[in-house]
């Protein structure tokens, strides 16, 4: 039982997990990045909210994991489309949600990001 217990410690960070990781990537910011400094608490605070809300979305599993050994041409090549559309395309919808869709949620947030920093 302790051996089953520790292990569900080990695999998840949970939200301390979460929190530290996120005040430590601070320290790396750069001197463009120093404005930041005043938000590293509030943003360290919300970094597990992304999996509270996979708990309430059902869509948000696959946006937190890639199974990119899965895909026959990443064995073959050491690569897939990088548009999504492109791989939901050649492998279908389905398959590609199975597999996560992790880099393609993280391009669609920075994206989403970019925009509002540059909105009027």
């Amino acid at each position: 039982m302790t051996l089953i217990i520790v292990a569900f410690v080990l695999m998840s960070w949970g939200r301390s997990g979460h929190r530290i990781i996120s005040l430590k990537s601070a320290l790396s910011f750069n001197e463009d990045m120093n404005q930041f400094w005043d938000w590293a608490d509030y943003l360290s605070s919300h970094a597990s909210d992304p999996d509270i809300r996979r708990n309430s979305a059902p869509e948000e599993g696959p946006m937190h994991y890639i199974d990119i050994d899965n895909y026959p041409e990443f064995k073959e090549t050491g690569k897939i489309p990088m548009v999504y559309s492109e791989v939901v395309e050649k492998h279908g919808k389905e398959f590609v949600t199975q597999q996560g869709t992790l880099p393609w949620a993280t391009l669609n947030t920075l994206d989403s990001i970019t925009k509002l920093f540059f909105a009027e």
